[in-house]
């Protein structure tokens, strides 16, 4: 039985990460204790910035409580509409602030998906996560994950056991990518073990504006390096060009999938899912302004003779969430105890038969 696993920001809440509501609080309270992007002269001038942008757009920003905050999603929103439009929204910006702005948001959302827990200290629900899927692939189960989620929490637990050279030939990410470390180009793998397509970017990932080549560290984040003032190997291209940039679409309402490399892990991810016989989608709301993705998962339902087995992981009980779903997937399973409770009862490693995380351990 071949398994596509969908993640949303709901998993990753589960090991510590924040959700999109959380994040525009944390960004505003690590701008008041300074430290946000770092201690360096060019990061806090960056964090000054980013702070006289925000009082501009936003000038009660500093006065109301987190839960009257907007969503970072409405900023990015605001933000990437003025852009299409060629309007600004304040006497205090031009076209280059707002073009500032932007980038400043985006480098403000990812520091705020700083390493939760150490290695030391792996929350147990991602290591028993990660024990299933090695589980699936051991027992030759195809494995596909398709996750809207920046961080690389599932893929660091699952790459601790397998070597870089390993992780190269077993691993299918939807494109061919180079290494950070080495000159060299790796294909997609003819017959991988996992199929992992970050369908948002990766904070694992960085790609050269000129080339179009995607870097990818299969040890961690290397985004950070996108957003240093000086040159160095790390965010320089084989090509020549620097700096790289980070590749993630940033969580606006106005997202466009244009760039050719993530429309290649859109198309390999529809038909993983188009092909998988079970799908098993966890922390993932089915918003409505979500359009590409709803359009993905329709699309790889319909067009199928045999419909998947389809079982929903949310962390509480929600009827338009509920029924966003059961209007697509009629007779899916429905589990409202979350994330934590559906690996605490996945089936122990050693119970084959029961490898669908449908039965407890």
């Amino acid at each position: 039985m071949g398994y596509a696993i969908f993640l949303g920001a709901g998993a990753s809440k589960t090991f510590g990460f924040p959700l999109t509501a959380e994040i525009l609080p944390r960004i505003r309270s690590r701008l008041l204790e300074g430290g946000l992007f770092g201690s360096k002269p060019y990061d806090v001038q960056q964090e000054e910035d980013l702070r006289a942008l925000l009082r501009s757009v936003f000038p009660g920003i500093d006065e109301i409580a987190d839960e009257g905050l907007p969503l970072v999603t409405e900023v990015l929103s605001l933000v990437d509409y003025s852009l299409i439009s060629s309007s600004v929204s304040s006497l205090d910006l031009s076209r280059n602030r707002l073009d500032e702005f932007r980038r400043l948001l985006e480098r403000a959302v990812v520091a705020t998906l700083d390493w939760p827990y150490q290695a030391t200290n792996v929350p147990s629900g991602l290591r028993k996560f990660g024990d299933w899927i090695r589980h699936l692939i051991r027992s030759d189960e195809r494995v596909s994950i398709v996750s809207t989620n920046y961080d690389v929490s599932v893929e660091k637990e699952l790459f601790k056991h397998w070597t870089t050279s390993e992780i190269e030939d077993k691993f299918d990410f939807g494109i061919e990518w180079r290494d950070p470390s080495l000159d060299q180009l790796h294909p997609r793998p003819k017959d991988p073990v996992c199929r992992i397509y970050k369908l948002h970017g990766s904070l694992n990932w960085l790609r050269c504006p000129l080339c179009d080549h995607i870097y990818i560290n299969t040890a961690g984040s290397i985004i950070h390096q996108a957003f240093r003032e000086e040159r160095v190997d790390e965010n320089t291209c084989d090509c020549g060009y620097w700096p790289l940039e980070p590749l993630i679409v940033a969580p606006s309402a106005v997202r466009d999938v244009r760039n050719s490399n993530l429309v290649e892990v859109w198309r390999h991810a529809l038909e993983t899912m188009r092909r998988a016989e079970k799908w098993i989608i966890i922390g993932y709301s089915f918003p409505p302004e979500d359009i590409a993705i709803r359009s993905m998962f329709q699309r790889a339902y319909s067009s199928r003779v045999h419909k998947p087995i389809v079982k929903v992981v949310q962390f509480r009980a929600n009827l338009s969430t509920e029924g966003r779903y059961r209007i697509i997937f009629p007779g899916c399973e429905y589990d409202t105890e979350g994330m934590e409770s559906f690996v605490n009862h996945l089936a122990a490693p050693n119970t084959a038969a029961q490898s669908d995380g449908s039965a407890t351990a």
